[in-house]
């Protein structure tokens, strides 16, 4: 009752004055105390991954064995340090923090509240580097936090990781180094972690040499281990102390965490963060996993390595997933990326642009006994869901929340929220529609011809609707009539020797594969033999290009065709849309386009039926 009065006062405070004052005033106060606190060790954690766990795993070990406090779960902007310090009391042995490195100057703010004598760094990668004007940013600020060592200090680095390595030389104190290195003082033997079993590994100090059994799934953990144990020996435990406390430690939420559902189906949510970079640990735990059937769930990646295009380096991680499992489920933004390996994959890649369709093949598919890893960014595709779907305890299907909490916590999960889904009357009215239009006969050397657009006169001459209304244009050019019915508006024109059935599906442009998928199942059509002309936000005002297969482009009512239809082969004509200057404003594409640009997308319409007609010839039996 306490801490519910304390946080709904902090919540009040905090909309009166505005976060920011408060934050200040935590700050200061922090600042304020610190000089009194003689007793406890500070220790600071830093790095690009693997802090928060190993920040984790030295709180699970030292509080058993001594008095202190820690920063909360990942918490670790300044303000948080401040709290942990307001915390923090005369009587304490060790105050524990994990500290961020990810802006410049951010590591003297911190140095200031915390006044660290121990400093553990994980790793250095370039998480954070868009912060940075040069490479070396994060660098400088993690030798920051070992410069401002004391004398008596210790810094306590990965041996195996040689830019951490490197900050050795900028410590005043005592270093005491940790890895799978020969070299290193505290190393790790005989690391064992194959899916069902937990990681166990012999901790080797000195003469020292202690098996140890964890409750993390992984090899990669060692080194969060091994960096924990390495503190906790620095303030006086020892190494039996370090392996006892070890095993009683559970793993962390998202972070190869494993879930067990009361139906007997394995989760291993590693759905915290994704920088493209940690994705090998996933490969690597798959590879020696031993499960009757092996899944991957991957959502958003937050990076990319320098060099090729983002849709390749995911291409190629889809590749790798898909060669050490038995179903990979890619969802959200990049989804269409993983049809490309499709073909390669023996069918066992599926692209999603909802988690709910992700779920809905889990749950038609999974079984008792089956693993799952989900990979993603937490606070934009929520994968949490899926586990929570297996008990029923969800029913927010809203894939843009931007909510900063896992959806176990969050009170609004609960709520009907269906997001990009349709709901289930509206699809039982396409089932039902779609069959009952008397469409044309097609055969063997004819096209649907789609034109994206959202149905209503309120979205005439909108960006969104300049496929629709170039394929009018064509149609009337054509001599066809359009017919209404339930799916959309339709007619039968001929061009290039193919009879084309031209649609206008009568949904919103985002679900446009909904109608477009059954249309195809109805009338026996392959992806091959569907065109659509549609928008690009990617393409000058007016400029027409042909694209034969690939991803969506960021397109949404393309991914939803793709992802209906399962396959990247369906044909595209790109009709450019971006405005001649100026920023693009997030309701660009349904507000109705000045009539010098519209004049320019008419202009276009006669290249846009010459590019159909050099198409719709090229894949003719015979």
């Amino acid at each position: 009752m306490t801490l519910n009065l304390w946080a709904a006062l902090g919540w009040r405070l905090r909309a009166k004055v505005g976060d920011a004052a408060v934050d200040r005033v935590w700050v200061r106060c922090g600042l304020a105390y610190r000089p009194w606190l003689k007793r406890p060790r500070c220790i600071g954690v830093a790095g690009s991954a693997g802090k928060t766990t190993a920040k984790e795993l030295l709180q699970g070990i030292l509080s058993q064995h001594l008095r202190g406090e820690a920063t909360r779960a990942s918490l670790n902007a300044v303000p948080e340090v401040a709290k942990m310090v307001v915390r923090l009391r005369p009587w304490h042995d060790y105050g524990l923090v994990e500290i961020s490195e990810d802006r410049p100057g951010v590591m003297e703010q911190n140095l200031a509240l915390l006044q660290p004598s121990v400093a553990l760094i994980t790793l250095l990668r370039d998480d954070h580097a868009a912060a940075f004007t040069h490479p070396q940013g994060i660098a400088e600020e993690l030798a920051a936090l070992v410069r401002g060592l004391p004398a008596h200090g210790t810094a306590v680095l990965n041996a195996d990781d040689a830019p951490t390595l490197a900050l050795a030389a900028e410590c005043r104190g005592s270093v005491l180094t940790y890895g799978l290195a020969a070299q290193a003082d505290l190393r790790a033997e005989e690391v064992r972690s194959n899916w069902p079993d937990r990681l166990t590994l012999t901790l080797v100090h000195g003469n020292q040499r202690v098996r140890a059994t964890t409750q993390l799934c992984g090899n990669h953990w060692v080194t969060a281990v091994l960096g924990a144990v390495g503190v906790a020996l620095v303030c006086g435990l020892s190494l039996q102390q370090c392996a006892d406390a070890l095993s009683r430690v559970p793993a962390f939420d998202g972070r190869m965490q494993p879930v067990t559902t009361a139906d007997g189906l394995h989760f291993i949510r590693d759905d915290f963060k994704a920088p493209m970079w940690t994705l090998d640990a996933c490969v690597n735990f798959l590879a020696q996993a031993q499960a009757p059937r092996k899944w991957v769930v991957l959502g958003e990646v937050s990076d990319k390595p320098k060099g090729a295009s983002k849709e390749k380096h995911i291409a190629k991680l889809v590749q790798r997933l898909a060669d050490v499992s038995d179903e990979v489920l890619v969802v959200g933004p990049w989804a269409t990326v993983a049809l490309e390996v499709q073909g390669r994959a023996s069918g066992r890649v599926w692209a999603f642009d909802t988690v709910w369709g992700a779920q809905a093949h889990l749950a038609q598919h999974a079984k008792a006994g089956d693993l799952v890893l989900l990979k993603g960014t937490g606070k934009i595709d929520h994968l949490q869901r899926l586990v929570l779907a297996r008990s029923n305890e969800v029913r927010c299907w809203q894939d843009d929340c931007r909510r900063e909490q896992f959806c176990s916590d969050c009170p609004d999960r609960m709520q009907d929220r269906r997001g990009q889904v349709p709901g289930v009357e509206q699809q039982a009215r396409w089932d039902r529609d779609v069959p009952s239009v008397p469409w044309p006969q097609l055969g063997p050397r004819d096209w649907l011809v789609i034109g994206l657009g959202n149905p209503g006169d309120a979205y005439l001459g909108t960006p969104h609707n300049a496929g629709a209304e170039a394929l009018s244009a064509i149609v009337r050019s054509g001599g066809g009539e359009w017919t209404e019915s339930p799916a959309g508006a339709w007619a039968a024109v001929t061009m290039a020797g193919c009879s084309l059935l031209c649609l206008q599906p009568n949904a919103p442009v985002n679900w446009t594969g909904e109608i477009v998928v059954r249309l195809m199942a109805h009338l026996g059509l392959p992806p091959e033999r569907v065109l659509l002309v549609h928008d690009d936000l990617a393409l000058s005002l007016g400029k027409v290009q042909v694209k034969m297969h690939g991803h969506a482009s960021g397109h949404r009512g393309v991914a939803s065709v793709l992802v209906h239809a399962q396959s990247d082969r369906v044909r595209r004509v790109r009709i450019g849309v971006k405005p001649e200057a100026g920023p693009i404003r997030a309701d660009y594409v349904t507000a109705p386009l000045p009539n010098s640009a519209l004049d320019a997308l008419r202009a276009c319409h006669g290249t846009v039926a010459e590019r159909i007609a050099e198409i719709v010839p090229l894949h003719l039996p015979g």
